[in-house]
C-alpha cells in the first residue's frame, strides 16, 4: 500500500525553514561543515589550508585499514538483508550543503519515493531509488551493506593501494548487533571537482582533488516499515543527508 504521509507543518532545520514535515520524525541534519566526531578525535591541529589534503600525515582520520569481515558477521548481514528484499514506497528528504567561493547554503528537497532492494552478484545489498517531486525526478543507487561474497581476487582489489594514498582506498565497519538495525559505516577515496577556485591563502586550486568520502548508512526495519538514512562527510566535514521512510508494497 502506498504511504499517505504528506508534509504538513513548518519546522526549523539547519537555520532554514521547510514548509512541511512528515508524520514520522526525521533526525535533523547537522550544520553544514560540522566535523564528524571521529575527525575531531583523530585530527591534530591541522590548519584550514590542509584539511582537504589527503596526504596530511598528522590526521589519522584519513587512514584506511585493511578490510576484514568474518563468517559470523557475514551470516548476520545476510540474515538481516534477507528481510529487506522487495519493492517499497514512501517519502524522502534530501539535504545538501552547496559550497561556493563566497558562501555556503543548504538545499532541502522532499520527494515521493519508489525503491527496490536486492542483493547484487557480490552479495552486497543495493537500494535502487526513484525520487520525484514537482521540480525533478532523480535516480540513485545506494549500497546498504558490504560485499558478502569475497574471494581471493576481491580481497586483493579491496586491499589495493594503486591510488598511492596512505593504506588502501576503502574501509568500513558493519554493526548488526541490534536485531532490527544495520549500520554500514564506510570510507573511500574519490576524485571530486573543487567547488572553490582558491584556498584560504589565495592559492589556485586544481579542478579536481582526491578526497576522502565518509558515508554512514543506517537501516531500521519494523513490521512492514523501513527507515533508511545516509549521512555523507567529505574530508571529515558534513556535506549531505538523505532519509527515507518506506512501506512495503
Amino acid at each position: 500500500m502506498h504511504s499517505t504521509n504528506k508534509l504538513a507543518a513548518a519546522v526549523a532545520l539547519t537555520g532554514l525553514t521547510i514548509v512541511a514535515t512528515p508524520a514520522y520524525s526525521f533526525v535533523p541534519a547537522q550544520e553544514c561543515g560540522s566535523e564528524h566526531p571521529q575527525y575531531k578525535l583523530l585530527s591534530k591541529a591541522v590548519s584550514d589550508t590542509k584539511t582537504s589534503d589527503i596526504q596530511d600525515r598528522d590526521n589519522q582520520y584519513y587512514d584506511l585499514q585493511t578490510i576484514s569481515i568474518d563468517d559470523a558477521t557475514i551470516k548476520m548481514v545476510r540474515d538481516f538483508t534477507s528481510r529487506l528484499d522487495g519493492r517499497w514506497h514512501g517519502t524522502g528528504l534530501d539535504i545538501r550543503c552547496i559550497v561556493a567561493d563566497d558562501n555556503t547554503h543548504t538545499t532541502i528537497n522532499n520527494y515521493d519515493v519508489d525503491a527496490e532492494i536486492d542483493k547484487n552478484f557480490l552479495g552486497a545489498l543495493i537500494m535502487q531509488v526513484q525520487q520525484e517531486n514537482a521540480e525533478q525526478v532523480k535516480f540513485d543507487t545506494i549500497p546498504l551493506s558490504p560485499k558478502t561474497e569475497l574471494d581471493a581476487s576481491l580481497a586483493t582489489e579491496l586491499n589495493d593501494n594503486s591510488l598511492g594514498q596512505r593504506t588502501g582506498h576503502r574501509s568500513y565497519t558493519i554493526d548488526v548487533s541490534a536485531p532490527d538495525t544495520l549500520v554500514f559505516d564506510e570510507k573511500y577515496r574519490r576524485f571530486i571537482a573543487n567547488t572553490r577556485r582558491y584556498d584560504l591563502s589565495g592559492n589556485a586550486l586544481a579542478p579536481f582533488a582526491l578526497n576522502l568520502v565518509h558515508e554512514i548508512k543506517t537501516v531500521s526495519i519494523s513490521a512492514a516499515d523501513l527507515t533508511v538514512s545516509r549521512d555523507v562527510y567529505i574530508n571529515g566535514k558534513f556535506i549531505s543527508q538523505q532519509q527515507w521512510q518506506l512501506e512495503r508494497l
